[in-house]
């Protein structure tokens, strides 16, 4: 639609604004880098045309966060607020800058601020919720991501991200129910993935093998259903197609590096896949990259955590659980997934907590 009204109006530019944005919105659910390079054409076109668009600065911000260039989003998100100061999107665009480059408490003042300029609008109370859950407070993201599937209860979205807080809670049969509520609206590749983990938790893998391949089928360029998949088949007993998998997640996730190169939960999970496929080299420059940019981050110490030992240092490995457990990390989670059994006995002999 952007596209035909840029074909009606080629000067137009909030329609390359929305191109932009649209185009943004593709890469993260099909990883396909092209689409950042026709984001970077149309918002540099958007920007030539017409500087005093807010949408011009709300769709810049939103390219820079996929890239990883979180002091220009805020810039951009906060020339969007001096031209509409209470935009709800601005103000969430600008948390999510905020957040990314760990100021939290600023993030959080602006994601109530979101809430408060309309306290109607579920993508602000999702912004929220996804802000706490990925801060480490999964509990309290419960009750946005609930307000959200009231205001919109068709939205597969609010239903799916309630399921994974209430996975990381560990009440398993509430995020099943609300992740299959997710499925019945439309079929998403993250509620998939998302039943998929809570099966395997649970052990189921055969079923978590086949809830995964259904999310691969719709997005199977993303690394994370391709390392969750390897992960089932090793407990199902196939490290053969396993390995294949690793190496599958592998490759995407570089490609993914090569877009943002300091994310820091991609390049944990890269030195994990880069573990299972004994490559040692690529792990360790992982491990110490990620370490650079997410010494905060619970995921990536986790991530950390099972590449070390896939690396064989055990004790590396327990120093990194615990280290994800001080910072947040689900403890229930941690007792649940099959493959830190190993490091929870390294922890349980150094002394350190369960």
């Amino acid at each position: 639609m952007f596209e035909r009204a840029l074909g009606t109006l080629p000067g137009f530019a909030r329609a390359q604004a929305g191109l932009c944005e649209v185009s943004v919105e593709r890469y993260t659910l099909e990883k396909v880098p092209a689409h950042v390079a026709t984001a970077e054409t149309a918002c540099a076109q958007a920007r030539a045309l017409d500087p005093e668009a807010y949408e011009v600065y709300e769709a810049v911000g939103r390219l820079r966060l996929e890239t990883g260039d979180n002091a220009e989003a805020e810039q951009a998100y906060r020339r969007a607020l001096k031209l509409v100061p209470e935009s709800p999107d601005a103000l969430m665009g600008l948390a999510n800058a905020l957040a990314a480059a760990g100021k939290t408490e600023e993030a959080r003042t602006a994601h109530l601020a979101a809430i408060d300029a309309q306290p109607r609008y579920a993508a602000a109370y999702l912004a929220y919720g996804t802000f706490l859950f990925l801060e480490g407070h999964p509990r309290e993201a419960i009750a946005p991501f609930q307000r959200a599937t009231e205001l919109t209860p068709d939205n597969p979205s609010a239903f799916n991200n309630l399921g994974s807080a209430y996975m990381y809670v560990g009440d398993f049969d509430r995020a099943s129910d609300a992740l299959s509520r997710s499925l019945a609206i439309e079929p998403r590749r993250a509620s998939y993935s998302n039943l998929g983990m809570v099966l395997y938790y649970r052990g189921r893998y055969a079923e978590a093998i086949a809830m995964t391949r259904k999310a691969i089928d719709v997005a199977p360029n993303d690394h994370r259903l391709w390392g969750n998949l390897a992960d089932a088949l090793v407990r199902d007993e196939n490290s053969s197609e396993a390995t294949q998998a690793y190496r599958r997640a592998l490759d995407l996730a570089e490609g993914e590096l090569a877009i943002n190169p300091t994310h820091a939960v991609n390049l944990a999970q890269t030195a994990y896949y880069a573990s299972r496929v004994r490559s040692g080299k690529r792990a360790r420059q992982c491990i110490d990259a990620a370490l650079a940019v997410g010494k905060n981050d619970n995921t990536v110490h986790y991530y950390v955590a099972l590449a070390e030992f896939g690396l064989g240092d055990k004790s590396r490995a327990a120093s990194h659980a615990r280290r994800a457990l001080e910072l947040g990390y689900p403890e229930v989670l941690l007792n649940a997934a099959p493959e830190m059994q190993e490091i929870r006995e390294a922890i349980q002999k150094e002394g350190g907590s369960q």
